[in-house]
Formats: C-alpha cells, sequence, structure tokens
C-alpha cells in the first residue's frame, strides 16, 4: 500500500480548509441593520464598523445598507486594525503638478494617494437628482402653480401633463422650460439660531406644450421628486452636470447649515448647504474639508484622525451660500460641523 508524503497530505488539509472558509457564504443584510449593530452583534464591538466597511469595499455608502445586501464577516480572532484611507493635502497655491509625489510627512505616495491627488484634478460627475437643491435668502420668483382642479391625478411624474395656472403678469410661450420647486423649508443656523434662508428643493423640469386662456399645459421632461397640487413652478433653473475639482482661490471657513431632506447626518454622495457663497469666495467645484472634530476623536484607534472627517465639492453658489456634494467620507458629518478650503484646514 503507498502513503502520500506527509507534506502532500498537509498541503491538502491547508487547501481544503482554504476552499472551505472561501465558500463561506457573506451575511445577507436584514431590514434594521447598520453597520454598527453587525460589528457589534458578530465582533462584539460596534466601535469596529470601520473596519467592517473596509472589509466591505462594494459597500459605497457606510450609512446607507439595504435587505439582501453581502456583507462579509470574516475577521482574524482578536484582531483589530487602524483603517488608514487615503488622503492628499494641497500646499497653498499648489496645483496638482506642483505636489506629485508628495505628502505631510515627506514619505513616498502610495498607490492610493496617487490615485486621491488625480481624482481632485478630475471632473466629478453630478448625475445625482437632489444634486440641483440649493439654498435661497428669499423664496422664489413664482411663474404659477400647480392645479389638478380638472384631473383626477394628484402627484405626476416623467412623460405626463399637469395643468399651470399662471400668476397675474405672467406669460409663457410653447417650448419654454420650466421648473418645479418646494421652496417652504425655512433654513436657520445651527450656531447662532437665527434665519438664514429657505431650502430649495428641485422636484423636476418640464417644457410648455399648450397656452390656454389662464393657464399652460406643461410636459414633464425629469422628476426627482413628487410633483402635486399647488406646486410652485419657476422659472427653468439649469442643471449642474459636472463640475472641475480646484482650490479655492482664497482661505474659506465657514459651517454646515444643512442638507438634503434636512435629515440629522449626512455621508458620502450626500448633498450640505454651507453658510458662504460667492461673495465668500467659492465657485463651483472648489473642494472643502470637514477637519475632525472634538466628538470625533471618540473613534481615534479606528481611523486615521490626520485627515479630515470628509471632502466636499461645491456644486453650485448662491451669494451667501454654497451647495456641496460630498465626495469623499471617512465618518457621517453633521449641521454645525466647520468646514474649510483645503489650504486653510489645520
Amino acid at each position: 500500500m503507498r502513503f502520500l508524503p506527509r507534506w502532500l497530505t498537509v498541503a491538502a488539509v491547508l487547501l481544503a480548509s482554504c476552499a472551505a472558509f472561501a465558500e463561506e457564504p457573506p451575511y445577507r443584510v436584514q431590514g434594521g441593520d447598520t453597520l454598527w449593530d453587525l460589528s457589534e452583534r458578530f465582533w462584539s464591538d460596534p466601535t469596529t464598523w470601520p473596519e467592517l466597511w473596509a472589509r466591505n469595499p462594494q459597500i459605497r455608502n457606510p450609512h446607507r445598507v439595504f435587505p439582501g445586501d453581502p456583507v462579509w464577516l470574516d475577521r482574524p480572532e482578536g484582531a483589530r486594525r487602524v483603517i488608514h484611507l487615503p488622503v492628499v493635502r494641497l500646499a497653498p497655491g499648489a496645483g496638482p503638478a506642483d505636489v506629485a509625489g508628495a505628502v505631510p510627512d515627506g514619505r513616498e505616495q502610495t498607490a492610493a494617494e496617487k490615485a486621491a491627488q488625480r481624482r481632485l484634478a478630475a471632473t466629478l460627475p453630478l448625475g445625482r437628482p437632489r444634486v440641483q437643491d440649493f439654498l435661497s435668502a428669499h423664496r422664489l420668483p413664482r411663474l404659477g402653480r400647480v392645479d389638478n382642479s380638472l384631473q383626477e391625478k394628484t402627484i405626476y411624474s416623467v412623460g405626463e401633463d399637469v395643468r399651470v395656472v399662471l400668476e397675474p403678469g405672467v406669460s409663457l410661450a410653447v417650448g419654454e422650460r420650466v421648473s418645479f420647486v418646494d421652496d417652504a423649508t425655512v433654513v436657520t443656523h445651527p450656531v447662532t439660531g437665527l434665519q438664514e434662508g429657505y431650502r430649495v428643493d428641485v422636484l423636476g423640469h418640464g417644457v410648455v406644450r399648450d397656452v390656454l386662456d389662464g393657464f399652460v399645459r406643461v410636459h414633464i421632461v425629469a422628476a426627482n421628486g413628487v410633483i402635486d397640487e399647488g406646486g410652485a413652478v419657476v422659472a427653468f433653473l439649469q442643471p449642474v452636470w459636472k463640475v472641475t475639482l480646484k482650490e479655492a482661490p482664497v482661505p474659506v471657513d465657514g459651517v454646515i447649515l444643512t442638507g438634503q431632506g434636512g435629515q440629522s447626518v449626512y455621508s458620502q454622495e450626500e448633498v450640505v448647504f454651507l453658510d458662504r457663497g460667492r461673495l465668500h469666495g467659492l465657485e463651483p467645484g472648489v473642494v472643502l474639508e470637514v477637519p475632525v472634530t472634538v466628538a470625533a476623536r471618540s473613534a481615534e484607534g479606528l481611523v486615521d484622525l490626520r485627515a479630515p472627517l470628509a471632502r466636499l465639492a461645491v456644486v453650485s453658489v448662491q451669494d451667501k451660500f454654497a451647495s456641496c456634494l460630498v465626495f469623499q467620507s471617512r465618518m457621517t458629518i453633521k449641521a454645525g460641523d466647520r468646514v474649510a478650503t483645503t489650504a486653510f484646514s489645520p
């Protein structure tokens, strides 16, 4: 009887173990699950959620997981590692070509950091619907309002026609473009408590199809939200589809006033609004950072606190406000958090 060499037997056992490990199915997210909860349930420590996120790169936004999403939970017993996410800080006046290969501590850039630097000089696409929202010091001038008194429908969407009753003295022509908005939400400053203005939710866009006596029929060509009875119709608001990332021409230091939907916290791919705008030197494409807060220091050891909590790109500006897309996020941010241009952050 012939026996396999001992080393071959051991190798076969190891390979079988690896295969079994590789075939272990991922956990499937259930309703109400969060990375915090899963870290507590399976790793006995909810504060390790950044590591769980790092081990699941398919999760783009750690604060939004959905039922059925796969989450791989494998983790060496007792392991706990610091998660270092890439960040590149530009020196004042420096462009992407001036900082090639340079990082704050003088070491050579990693591939991830070089990729982050290239992204800073890249064009950021803005295909997300809610990226069109903004703040206004006043409610917008009305062209008319949605009126369904002669129709059975109460809510409208893309491809449908809606009746719009015009304001006195307003006239529209066939083919003219208009926008549907909700600008009823009052915004107050999270620090001073004073009223700043109104959040303008851009609900959709349409084209005038027919002009009748006192009203027009508008064909909806794009919808970002619910267009319903009484909705405000205003002059067309041109969507922004992309911005080229760049440094601010002057240092700017401001505060997050609120964000899309009036949520309590915000993360990657969400929109926030600042108390600084065109008059303060901001313009589309400017990159800003959210520096580490006192509260965030409780996560020390899990994330690299030398880097900012999030990076924002200015999408649009008004005189005193700016709308920004969070394009990099390592922790959630909230109203009241300080924001500064990359060359101004401490």
